[in-house]
């Protein structure tokens, strides 16, 4: 919310989040609370289901119908990528906003990468980056992977050497 109100990116914003999952429900709740303080006006807040998450259209047209220009996505990038498609099929083009859980749609199988033309999201890893350790980390992945990694390559990778690190700790210690 801080991020979209610091640099103009909408006005009236709508959000679709998985009620039935915490990471999104969580993520949910610390935006609309943030945007409340910050005058952010949210004009649309609906959710779907793990068992719903294919068709987005009531979601989409009650974003459309509010006048929303930014949808806010706390939500991973298989529910994002329809949600892109299907808004682009009624000619809906607001901006989009997600959060890490969007990282990696890029390489979704199927996907048209120019639905997501534009989105923007805040994610704990860049590939870009020019520091040893990740330029190092993404010439070895993308040598044995042929992609670019995402942060949840980066997750699972930090996770598996803090697990190594904490053996290393209690052994080094006995």
């Amino acid at each position: 919310a801080q991020y979209i109100v610091d640099h103009k990116l909408g006005e009236k914003v709508a959000v679709i989040y998985n009620n039935s999952d915490n990471y999104s429900s969580g993520i949910y709740e610390a935006f609309v609370e943030k945007a409340a303080e910050l005058n952010l006006e949210v004009v649309s807040v609906t959710t779907f289901t793990e068992d719903s998450q294919t068709d987005f259209s009531v979601q989409i047209a009650d974003a459309q119908n509010k006048g929303a220009d930014l949808i806010y996505l706390p939500i991973y990038y298989t529910p994002a990528s329809l949600i892109f498609q299907q808004a682009s099929a009624i000619g809906y083009t607001p901006k989009y906003f997600g959060v890490d859980g969007i990282d990696g749609i890029l390489t979704l199988e199927g996907f048209d990468t120019s639905f997501a033309e534009g989105v923007i999201l805040l994610t704990p890893f860049n590939a870009d980056a020019t520091d040893d350790a990740t330029v190092s980390f993404c010439t070895k992945y993308e040598g044995l992977y042929g992609e670019t990694p995402n942060q949840f390559a980066t997750d699972v990778y930090d996770c598996i050497y803090a697990i190594y690190d904490a053996i290393q700790a209690s052994t080094d210690a006995t």
